[in-house]
């Protein structure tokens, strides 16, 4: 079985306002891909959606990001595509 490709969703509330990004790495941790920034966590989060949906359906991809609000934000992890479980 290959390695899956990583997709997360990023943020940095040291500055102000907060950022919000995601970055594509390879199955074995490199970073192919840093997105731009964005002013809303949900902004990240859709715009990941949207490059995952233009990788080819046999590849597996592992989508994490955060939910919730700060201070009481959980990670959540979703496998997508050829890798449903």
């Amino acid at each position: 079985m290959k390695r899956p490709i990583f997709v997360r969703q990023q943020e940095n509330h040291d500055v102000s306002p907060p950022t919000y990004w995601y970055t594509v790495d390879r199955g074995n941790g490199q970073p192919t891909l840093v997105s731009e920034t964005y002013v809303d966590r949900s902004g990240a989060i859709r715009a990941a959606r949207a490059t995952i949906a233009l990788f080819d359906p046999r590849i597996t991809v592992q989508f994490s990001y955060w939910r919730g609000r700060v201070g009481e934000m959980r990670y959540r992890l979703e496998h997508i595509n050829g890798g449903q479980s």
